[in-house]
Parts: C-alpha cells; sequence; structure tokens
C-alpha cells in the first residue's frame, strides 16, 4: 500500500458548506497516483517519454465524510492488473483514521503518439505491483 500525507488548506473548502466539494476531493486521489507513480521511478515526463501515460476510465466513489482543512492521508492499495486496464482502490482517510472517501479507480495506458491504449512496459507493471504490496 502507498500512502501520502495532503493537506487541504481553507482555500480549498466550500465557503458556504465550510468542506471540500467532491469534485475538488477527486483531485487528492489524483495527487496521490501522481506521487506514486513519480515515487515508483514514473514521472509524467518520464512516462511520456516512453511514450505512455495513465487514463482513468471509470471511477467509483463512496463518499463517507466531510472533508474539512487539515492533513489527509491519501492511499493507492488493493492494485489489480490486466494487460491494459489497471484497477486500484484508493481512499481519503482523515486524521481520527476515519475514511472519508473509498474509490475504485480504472485506467489504462495510452499512446502519445498513436493515441491509442497500449500495454505498459514490463518493467512498469513490475514497479507498480511492488509499490503497492
Amino acid at each position: 500500500m502507498f500512502s501520502t500525507t495532503i493537506d487541504v488548506p481553507n482555500e480549498s473548502l466550500e465557503q458556504n458548506y465550510k468542506h471540500m466539494n467532491h469534485a475538488d476531493a477527486l483531485k487528492l486521489l489524483e495527487e496521490a497516483r501522481l506521487r506514486y507513480m513519480t515515487e515508483i521511478g514514473y514521472p509524467q515526463s518520464e512516462m511520456l517519454a516512453k511514450d505512455f501515460f495513465a487514463v482513468i476510465v471509470q471511477m467509483n466513489a463512496r463518499y463517507k465524510r466531510e472533508i474539512f482543512e487539515g492533513p489527509y492521508q491519501v492511499t493507492c492499495e488493493e492494485p489489480n492488473v490486466g494487460r491494459k486496464l489497471f484497477v486500484i482502490r484508493q481512499r481519503i482517510i482523515n486524521s481520527e483514521g476515519e475514511d472519508c472517501i473509498d474509490a475504485e479507480v480504472k485506467f489504462l495506458f495510452m499512446s502519445g503518439k498513436s493515441r491509442k491504449s497500449v500495454s505498459p512496459p514490463p518493467e512498469f507493471i513490475e514497479d507498480f505491483l511492488k509499490g503497492l504490496e
């Protein structure tokens, strides 16, 4: 499992409700995925240089608690990897250890040149899975 701390500033909150908008909360999941890819040696620039990049094709998010200002743990875990389709679970966890969002994220990889789905390099798949053990 990969986990990273992301701070939610007051400016990110809906001023009427004093909590984070549901669409903005999904950006926290994206930030965690990008940090994970960077940690395993595949920042966006590296993937693009190797002619592949990730594209979200489906996301199912359960909103369980409000997100307020402060630090949150955002995870990437429970990978399921097919030939082209990758599925991971992501959670946003508050300081009390409670899930605020529990999401299933499905993504595939595309070639920047052909604009078609591709299988990522075998070494990427190995690093991706190893980092989520």
